[in-house]
């Protein structure tokens, strides 16, 4: 039995930037140039991002060890999420490690920033990003606005627009359960209860409750 060797076919030179995230494949001579669906990602869980030169009908062009163009990867979504750092297409090939802090419908975008004729951007359709694990509780006071994404090391929210208050006159409270980057976790529904450092507030009028969706608003 015979065996022969069918070559690559493809365009003689790259046209375009193909991106894979986890759970798609190459399609190419398809219009999206790939198939499969892209698994849904959560906050704070690093994965891996493909990207590869393409010519025009997105077959792959990993058989020419020149193309060694640099390729950038952003997060346009994201702006709070890790840096990530730009490298050269390997035989037409490079993979970048990705990471989410902000909870929502993402797209990843792949660059040649070489500054030489560059190939084709690609920005990928819009993946769904769930929040990670519920760590610690965010507390809202009137005026105040939430910043999921943001440094766990930070507050969680903006007090720039804190409304002042009058004693004896009630308010409302919302507390959210949320995750290391302040993200609302839904599936996150302990029973809270507010507590005030007042000697003279009635501190029986605070019930607990428990949060529905990870929410509750506690009214004063």
């Amino acid at each position: 039995v015979m065996q022969k060797t069918v070559p690559v076919v493809h365009e003689p030179s790259a046209k375009r930037l193909q991106t894979l995230l986890p759970g798609e494949v190459e399609a190419p001579g398809t219009v999206s140039g790939k198939s499969g669906a892209a698994s849904g990602q959560k906050v704070a869980a690093p994965f891996s991002v493909s990207v590869y030169a393409a010519d025009t009908y997105f077959n792959p062009i990993t058989d020419n060890p020149s193309i060694t163009k640099q390729v950038t990867v952003t997060l346009p979504d994201d702006p709070n999420a890790p840096a990530i750092a730009s490298a050269n297409l390997s035989s037409g090939r490079a993979d970048f490690t990705v990471e989410f802090v902000t909870k929502g419908p993402h797209t990843v975008k792949a660059a040649d920033t070489s500054g030489v004729i560059p190939l084709l951007d690609q920005r990928v359709a819009p993946l769904n990003v769930l929040p990670a694990d519920a760590v610690k509780l965010l507390v809202l006071m009137p005026g105040e606005a939430a910043q999921p994404g943001t440094s766990p090391n930070g507050s969680g929210k903006t007090s720039a627009g804190l409304l002042a208050q009058r004693a004896g006159d009630g308010f409302d409270v919302t507390v959210y359960c949320v995750d290391k980057y302040w993200n609302i976790v839904p599936a996150a529904n302990p029973t809270v209860t507010l507590y005030t450092d007042s000697q003279y507030d009635d501190q029986s009028t605070l019930t607990e409750k428990a949060l529905s969706q990870g929410e509750a608003v506690f009214t004063g």
